[in-house]
């Protein structure tokens, strides 16, 4: 990068640290004060707390096993469902796209959310259920999710 294009390289580099550090803990702010650059506070971030948190993944995973939707309407098993999965999803580590790979995975997990959601259903929704996983190719579960309710 040449002279000229430092000024603008800087002043887009404290934009973005700004921005990750209004982002962070007030609890942490004050050690990444007088970091470098975003590119530093970024990577120094990433190793201190992007690391996976094993007991909480496991803790997580036996919950959403264990969730059915007994006594609770479609919607609030459906939401209960998919806290656990968004905070789940939050403690794993970011997926980075090699060749492709990355699709079938998330086609996976899609499928294995679809999967748990209907496992959980009270036997009510045996036909619904029964209709669904005929289905080729299977739905996404916020679309099956849609077709319960109707019900």
């Amino acid at each position: 990068m040449g002279i000229e294009g430092y000024e603008p390289w800087t002043k887009a580099d404290c934009a973005v640290a700004s921005w990750i550090l209004i982002a962070i803990s007030k609890d942490i702010v004050q050690a990444y004060m007088y970091i470098e650059s975003a590119r530093s506070l970024w990577i120094d971030l990433e190793s201190r707390y992007g690391q996976c948190n094993g007991p909480l993944v496991y803790q997580l995973q036996r919950e959403i096993a264990s969730v059915t939707q007994g006594n609770l309407s479609i919607v609030a098993y459906f939401t209960r469902l998919k806290q656990l999965w968004d905070e789940l999803i939050c403690l794993k580590p970011p997926q980075v796209w090699v060749c492709g790979v990355t699709k079938p995975m998330i086609n996976f997990s899609g499928s294995h959310y679809l999967m748990q959601f209907l496992i959980g259903l009270n036997e009510s929704f045996d036909h619904v259920r029964c209709q669904i996983l005929v289905m080729d190719p299977l739905p996404d579960v916020n679309k099956v999710f849609s077709m319960v309710v109707k019900c």
